[in-house]
Parts: structure tokens; sequence; C-alpha cells
């Protein structure tokens, strides 16, 4: 319509008259491509309390989705603010994670060791750094929990002195 009021050539209406009168709404009958295979990881608590003493626990959770067909290595690492000491001795901070053909998920449990340290809340994570399998998407790459202290300064003093007088 814009081209006929531009030029003048009635060409142009009766194209457009021609499209209107007839159109045609194209429907896709398939279906939504599938979702590629992939993996993730998730921790199971969003946090724990690391304790003054003995051991806890954190179990993260791997999963794949779309096709469990097959065997799959997942590869790992323990990230975050932790450091060796605070984990179970021998722990190691990379690993691999295997499914069996038709399995869907896996754990991963974590021992985070109790002390007396003052220190901040922690960051604990796994993150996963590959797979054995080139197709699968890694949609979910890194699972966190917090480990909250529990190991506090002493509170300060009054800044008062006994028997000092007034």
């Amino acid at each position: 319509v814009l081209d006929f009021a531009l030029t003048g050539d009635d060409g142009f209406v009766e194209g457009a008259t021609q499209l209107a009168a007839d159109p045609e709404v194209g429907t896709d009958t398939t279906e939504n491509p599938d979702s590629p295979p992939s993996v993730g990881v998730s921790a199971d608590e969003t946090s724990i309390t690391e304790g003054d003493a003995g051991t806890t626990e954190v179990t993260f959770t791997f999963y794949r989705t779309e096709d469990f067909t097959g065997a799959l290595a997942v590869d790992s690492e323990i990230v975050g603010d932790v450091d060796a000491a605070d984990l179970a001795t021998g722990t190691p901070l990379t690993g691999t994670v295997s499914f069996a053909d038709g399995e869907d998920t896996q754990t991963l449990t974590i021992t985070v060791n109790g002390d007396l340290t003052t220190e901040l809340d922690e960051a604990l994570s796994v993150r996963i750094t590959g797979t054995d399998n080139a197709a699968i998407l890694i949609s979910g790459s890194q699972g966190s929990t917090t480990i909250l202290t529990d190991d506090f300064a002493p509170e300060a003093e009054d800044d008062l002195i006994v028997g000092l007088g007034d």
C-alpha cells in the first residue's frame, strides 16, 4: 500500500489485496526437537554446620537428562573457600563419577572436618570439568553449599575496668 502511495502504480494494491484475501498460515506439525543429553550437579543441602569436632557429611547429586543410554564418566573438582584441612584426610580434590547404562543420578559425599578455628563461613562447591562424551551438554556445571562456622571470637569485654572508680 505504501508502494502505491509513493508510485501511483495500482499493481502494488492488487498484490497486497491478494495476499490479504488468501493468507497462508504455516503450521509445523512436527514435534519440537529433542533437547540434547546433558549432565549437571547440585548440592543436596544449601548449608551445613561445621561442628567443633568430628565430621559432617555433605552430598552432591550428579544427574543426567534426556538420554541414559550407555556408560558416562563425569570429571569434577572441589572448589570454593575450603582447603584440604577442612576436608577428611585423603579426600581427593578432583575425581570422576561414573554412570552405568540406564542410570540417571549418582552421588558424591564429601566429609567436612569440625574444628575450633575462628573463621568465616566457607563455600564448598563441586564443579564439573568435563565428560568422556563430547555430545553431552554440561547444563548445571556447579553445585554449592555453605559450611556455617560455629566458632566465634570471644565477645569484647566492657571498656570499663572494674575497681578503678568513676
